[in-house]
């Protein structure tokens, strides 16, 4: 089950030779016929990712990335980080008092 293209020749012989390995007999016990297609299904998998090549990451993924690394490097920065989340002025923190404010408003009514 040697089949071969100009672009994609391994992968395809790869996806070919998978193939070959996965029972074709419905009436196998469950359990190989599911160790069959669990290896399969990773097979399949791992011929795709090759096609596909390495992940793009988009400019929202790069950032946050960035980010975080930038954030893991400097403990002062993480500190003063939380100190602003926790504070009075931060907005979070308004809009849930601001939530329970409202609940009260309805509770009492």
């Amino acid at each position: 089950a040697s089949v071969q293209t100009a672009t994609t020749g391994k992968a395809v012989e790869e996806t070919a030779a998978a193939a070959a390995t996965i029972p074709t007999n419905p009436a196998a016990s469950g359990s190989q016929a599911a160790k069959g297609s669990t290896a399969a299904k990773s097979s399949l998998d791992n011929v795709l990712e090759q096609i596909s090549g390495p992940k793009k990451l988009n400019t929202v993924e790069k950032t946050s990335s960035d980010w975080e690394s930038f954030k893991g490097t400097d403990k002062q920065l993480q500190d003063e980080l939380e100190r602003t989340a926790q504070s009075k002025n931060a907005y979070l923190v308004k809009q849930d008092f601001l939530t329970r404010v409202d609940q009260r408003k309805f509770e009492l009514e």
